[in-house]
């Protein structure tokens, strides 16, 4: 288990700890394509993808622009990429959590449980059981999900962000790499859906229960996605490019009319040669 050296805090003290979020200082999102599949406060948005599709890359993007603070991010994978994030606390104990959830300076939490934690789905589930009850009002993010699965079916925890999340102000992202292995609950109960490069056939098929003709779409170009609103009246997924725009791997993203040359593509269209509009 996650050990805490004072023992569990009653709930009391530990609802303490959500209520002293803040706004980052955030320059307004620019409005354009991307905007529309921002989460709202309360929503729930899935990102799925294979290993090296760009979804973590993106994930992180997406982090970096939610206007709430802190994020308490679930990284059981203990994935290095989150490190970049600015103003985070690594936490590897509940007195870690809390140490971080105190400090007004942390923008991220980035919980990594010890290896035997994350062998056990219900402990795993555990904690997103106390976040929805305790940390009410601090996003969550959820790396991998499946991790947080017992016998396919999503536990108590989880169950509870995707249902009472939004009556509690916790935006919950959710992120995958193998959708088969996700109950059809996180995805009836997901608002977005940012859909990356997909191969094994029981994944694809997957989504495509969720999302209509999903396999029938365009192959992406390398990092990009399809952005999907589900109670929008567009039933067509929107495809998304990335546009790098330094060195150190900050992403624009923006519609595939306006990609460009640089975008990585592993395939070239007369659509590329379009300058686009930066995100960044």
């Amino acid at each position: 288990m996650m050990a805490n050296s004072n023992s569990i805090r009653d709930s009391d003290s530990d609802s303490e700890a959500g209520s002293k979020g803040k706004q980052k200082a955030l320059e307004p999102t620019p409005p354009g394509t991307l905007s529309d599949y921002f989460p709202a406060k309360g929503e729930r948005a899935l990102s799925i993808g294979k290993t090296g599709s760009g979804k973590t890359l993106f994930n992180r993007w997406l982090l970096e622009r939610l206007p709430d603070s802190p994020t308490i991010i679930y990284d059981t994978k203990h994935d290095p990429k989150f490190d970049r994030l600015p103003h985070h606390h690594v936490a590897t104990t509940l007195d870690g959590v809390y140490e971080g959830l105190e400090n007004l300076a942390n923008d991220y939490i980035i919980v990594r449980p010890p290896p035997l934690y994350v062998a056990s789905p219900q402990a795993l589930d555990g904690l997103l059981l106390r976040h929805e009850n305790e940390w009410r009002g601090i996003d969550a993010y959820i790396d991998e999900l499946y991790h947080f699965h017992s016998g396919g079916r999503a536990g108590p925890g989880l169950s509870g962000l995707y249902t009472r999340g939004r009556s509690r102000g916790i935006t919950t992202i959710g992120s995958t790499q193998r959708p088969a292995w996700v109950s059809g609950f996180v995805f009836s109960e997901t608002q977005l859906f940012y859909l990356f490069r997909l191969t094994r056939e029981s994944d694809r098929k997957k989504v495509n229960d969720f999302i209509p003709n999903f396999s029938d779409l365009p192959a992406l170009k390398r990092f990009g996605f399809y952005a999907h609103r589900d109670d929008s009246e567009e039933e067509t997924p929107k495809l998304m490019e990335p546009i790098p725009v330094d060195e150190k791997e900050k992403l624009g993203y923006t519609d595939h009319l306006e990609t460009p040359e640089a975008a990585n593509s592993e395939t070239e269209t007369e659509a590329d040669q379009t300058p686009p509009n930066v995100w960044i």
